[in-house]
């Protein structure tokens, strides 16, 4: 039977937005694995995490102030491919290329929604940031892999079932980073529409025994004689750490600017003698960014709208997961005082473009032609933007000036 898109859905728009996507995730895809080993040195923090999975895998007394998940993972790659480049960077690649479909099929297991299901891929796919934290051996990447995926069992579990894979998956996460406890607050509100909020306030003791396994394997590989006291040694350690630390870095940048982009981390900056440069960095595509930072305010609005002044419920729309876990992601590090970056905004960034994808398909039913024009941009800026995020691609001294939009972006 011949298959037909009712208006606005004409063949040519939905045929050149299908071509669109595939290439955005062809290029996405690309980005991430070709040439993998570069740099051949370890950059930023490459010089921690890759080196503690070492030392985990000589046993070799490890103190780390995060849990030691994402060490044991970046530790799978190096026992696959040795101490390189490539061992560093294989399995934040491996979790970075499973967090393109893993955020869409969220999406789409929460609202059925196929065509803001593919946006959201195209724009995780291509965005520049989560491009460089899949080939550098940093935790972030993995970290957001955990929460998504804690988000997507929830989705998926059934009424008849218990929470066991829901709970396993928030223990892993805090074993990850403890940053990654902000997912608990869209977890709570899609128990409660499902019905399973005290299921799902029981299983918080599973949560924790697991977080309290990953410690202590970490412990007992680190060969510490009392495991119990070593895993209460440990995590009073790395809370003292956390609210003692007073360090600056040149790159941090304070949390109200985040959603404005405007000081990424520099990973890799080389100059030639010609003033060609090579460099990394934690730059998202400006595009995108900009844009999910306006459909996350007027989401807000919105919703005030339809609540305050309609008088309709909006417990049930389809934005109050999202916009939930974009604030409990991002607003909390309003109270924090040490040093931070703009990759802590990467769990709250996912939120905001799941955002941007629902209103992008909104829109789409309405006027297609704009929303397929406007992506054809945010892809044209990503390529514009590719060298930032890669590393190997070269820029002469012009063409960096002309990439710098915003100064504080590198200087």
């Amino acid at each position: 039977m011949k298959r037909h898109f009712s208006p606005p859905f004409d063949r040519p728009v939905v045929r050149w937005l299908t071509l669109l996507l595939g290439l955005g995730l062809l290029v996405g895809i690309f980005a991430r694995v070709f040439w993998l080993s570069y740099p051949g040195v370890r950059v930023f923090d490459e010089v921690y995490f890759p080196v503690f999975a070492q030392q985990y895998l000589n046993h070799v007394d490890v103190f780390d102030v995060h849990p030691p998940l994402g060490k044991f993972i970046i530790a799978g790659g190096i026992l696959l491919f040795g101490d390189t480049g490539v061992g560093w960077r294989i399995m934040p690649l491996l979790f970075g290329l499973l967090s393109i479909w893993l955020v869409s099929a969220l999406w789409y297991a929460l609202t059925k929604d196929r065509l803001a299901s593919a946006l959201i891929a195209f724009l995780i796919a291509t965005d520049g940031i989560f491009i460089a934290y899949s080939r550098t051996g940093l935790m972030d990447g993995i970290l957001f892999f955990f929460m998504f995926a804690t988000l997507l069992a929830m989705v998926r579990n059934k009424r008849e079932m218990p929470m066991l894979g829901v709970a396993t998956l928030l223990g892993l996460t805090l074993s990850v980073k403890w940053v990654g406890l902000a997912v608990i607050v869209p977890l709570a509100y899609l128990a409660y529409k499902k019905e399973k909020f005290n299921e799902f306030l029981i299983s918080l003791w599973l949560s924790f025994a697991v977080y309290l396994v990953v410690v202590g394997l970490g412990e007992w590989v680190d060969r510490v004689p009392d495991l119990l006291q070593g895993i209460y040694d440990w995590n009073l350690q790395a809370a003292r750490y956390h609210a003692a630390l007073t360090d600056t870095h040149p790159y941090a940048s304070p949390w109200w600017s985040w959603p404005i982009l405007s000081r990424p981390v520099l990973l890799i900056y080389d100059a030639a003698p010609d003033g060609a440069v090579q460099l990394m960095t934690t730059l998202g595509n400006p595009l995108v960014w900009w844009s999910s930072s306006l459909a996350v305010v007027g989401s807000i609005v919105h919703l005030a709208y339809e609540r305050v002044v309609r008088k309709v419920k909006i417990s049930g729309h389809p934005l109050m997961m999202p916009l939930l876990g974009w604030a409990a992601a991002f607003l909390p590090w309003a109270l924090v005082h040490r040093v931070v970056f703009l990759y802590h905004y990467v769990p709250a960034y996912g939120f905001a473009l799941i955002i941007l994808a629902y209103w992008l398909a909104k829109f789409f039913r309405r006027d297609p032609w704009t929303v397929l024009a406007l992506c054809g941009l945010y892809l044209i800026a990503s390529m514009y933007f590719m060298p930032f995020a890669v590393g190997w691609w070269q820029l002469s001294a012009e063409a960096l000036k002309q990439h710098v939009w915003i100064h504080h972006w590198i200087y």
